[in-house]
């Protein structure tokens, strides 16, 4: 069989193969996640190409939907506008299960 690294291997070239290379599949260490204390926006430079990470590296994913995705949605469900859109709440509670979990 396959050891760790051998897996995590193969299954970081199937989804780097299957990415458009327009939107890269990024990530970000987790002690870096939880000091930047909010889900990171692409312009907060803070993430990492999926390719540039090591092979023996232990990666979480995180599937969730953006809670502010547009000023009309984002004011219809009770959330505070702050002019662009953002994955998580004003208060940071998607973040904050994150890190929890």
């Amino acid at each position: 069989g396959l050891n760790r690294v051998q897996v995590m291997r193969a299954l970081k070239n199937d989804m780097i193969g299957s990415i458009d290379l327009r939107a890269p599949m990024r990530v970000i260490k987790y002690l870096t996640f939880k000091e930047h204390g909010r889900i990171p926006r692409s312009d907060d430079k803070v993430t990492k190409k999926l390719s540039e990470v090591p092979d023996d590296v232990k990666i979480g994913f995180v599937s969730h939907r953006w809670l502010r995705p547009g000023e009309k949605e984002c004011m219809e469900n009770g959330h505070v506008w702050d002019g662009r859109p953002h994955p998580d709440d004003e208060a940071g509670t998607k973040h904050r299960l994150i890190c929890d979990g």
